[in-house]
């Protein structure tokens, strides 16, 4: 089963007669491979421990206490 494209834009469904326009959208899909392998292998590499961070840092950076959340007991204890 495929996946949908990450991106919807580029070359459409009907093929160019024109010479310069095929060319335009061979460069076109190219590219879009590229970007989407580019990101996806990125999106793969994050973890949600580096979220957290990211979060963790922005609250900080904002001067917000990150800590107004309960937290149940034992949660995180490995219980």
């Amino acid at each position: 089963m495929g996946r949908l494209p990450l991106f919807n834009i580029g070359p459409g469904a009907e093929s160019a007669e024109c010479l310069v326009e095929q060319a335009v959208d061979a460069r076109i899909a190219a590219t879009l491979r590229e970007a989407e392998a580019r990101l996806i292998a990125e999106f793969e590499a994050v973890t949600v421990e580096a979220v957290a961070r990211d979060f963790e840092g922005e609250l900080a950076a904002r001067g917000i206490d990150g800590s107004p959340w309960p937290v149940a007991e034992g949660a995180g204890s490995g219980d």
